[in-house]
C-alpha cells in the first residue's frame, strides 16, 4: 500500500488498480486468524525467533507466504522498544508476561496490517495493559469513522 501525500498536505491514499475492500477485510480477518493461531501456541520459555518462525509457518499455511513489512514479534522487556527497533537479545516469555505481534502478511496484494497483545499467566498489570490498548484502539477507530478525519489529523 502506497500513500502519496500532496505539497498541500492533502493525502491521496492508493494501492493500485486492484484494489478491492472486499479483499482488504478478508486480509485483515486472515491476518487476525494468523495472530490469533499462533498466539495460542506461544508458551513461558519460548524465545522470540522461536515464535517468529511459527508465525511465518502459520501465515505460509494460511496463505500469505510474503509480508509488507517484517513482523514484529516482542516478548517480556522488548515490548518496550520502538517499532523497528531491533532487540539486544532473543528474549524468552517469562511465565506471567505480556507479548505482542505486529504483522503485515499480503493476501492477493492486500495488506492485512494487524497488531495485538496478549498475556500469559495471571499478571493483572499485564491483562490490564492489553485491555487498556483494546479500548483505546476502539475509540480511536470510532472517532475516524465519525468524524472522518484523515490519518495525518487522526495522529
Amino acid at each position: 500500500m502506497s500513500q502519496n501525500i500532496s505539497m498541500q498536505g492533502e493525502t491521496n491514499e492508493t494501492v493500485g488498480s486492484n484494489f478491492s475492500e472486499q479483499l482488504l477485510q478478508t486480509a485483515r480477518d486472515k491476518t487476525l486468524q494468523v495472530i490469533n493461531l499462533t498466539a495460542k501456541r506461544v508458551h513461558a520459555g519460548m524465545l522470540e525467533s522461536e515464535a517468529r518462525k511459527l508465525l511465518q509457518e502459520i501465515q505460509a499455511e494460511v496463505g500469505a507466504p510474503k509480508s509488507w513489512h517484517p513482523p514484529q514479534i516482542r516478548f517480556g522487556k522488548n515490548t518496550l522498544l520502538h517499532f523497528g527497533q531491533k532487540p539486544t537479545e532473543d528474549f524468552a516469555l517469562a511465565e506471567n508476561d505480556i507479548f505482542f505481534f505486529d504483522i503485515g502478511p499480503l493476501f492477493e496484494d492486500h495488506e492485512g496490517d494487524v497488531g495485538r497483545a496478549f498475556t500469559i499467566g495471571n499478571n493483572p498489570d499485564m491483562k490490564r495493559c492489553c485491555h487498556d490498548v483494546e479500548m483505546i484502539l476502539n475509540k480511536v477507530r470510532d472517532h475516524w469513522k465519525t468524524e472522518k478525519v484523515s490519518g495525518v489529523e487522526l495522529y
